[in-house]
């Protein structure tokens, strides 16, 4: 079992991951604050305006997560929910748990994400203030 340090960021508070056919994405605090950033701007203004701000009067979180993974594959960015959910059914049947990826997208040094498939791999150990 390997142990991964990673963020997420996520516009509502909770205590249990979803995990959609896409997995669920982790990264650097870059990397989840990227997305967070896209994930907000992508509201609709009233949603937006309803979302509590934390102590700085930012909306949404940063979560600091412990992944716990067996077998890992390291794949190419498949940039897409839809290409995501491909890749994970092959690679679930394959026997892997969870997938790295050079993200080419979110932060600016394309450092590695993960990719976990089931809730029970997330340990959320705060949010980042």
């Amino acid at each position: 079992m390997q142990i991964i340090s990673a963020f997420h960021g996520a516009l509502f508070q909770f205590t249990l991951f979803c995990v959609p056919k896409s997995g669920v994405h982790f990264g650097t605090y870059e990397q989840a604050a990227h997305a967070l950033t896209i994930k907000l701007a992508r509201l609709p203004l009233k949603v937006f305006s309803s979302l509590n701000e934390d102590t700085r009067g930012q909306k949404g979180q940063i979560l600091q997560v412990k992944l716990s993974v067996s077998r890992i594959l390291h794949v190419k960015d498949a940039r897409t929910s839809a290409g995501w959910s491909k890749l994970i059914r092959r690679t679930k049947k394959e026997g892997y748990d969870s997938l790295s990826y050079q993200n080419e997208f979110e932060g600016r040094l394309q450092e590695i994400s993960y990719v976990v498939f089931n809730p029970d791999q997330i340990e959320i150990l705060g949010i980042v203030q």
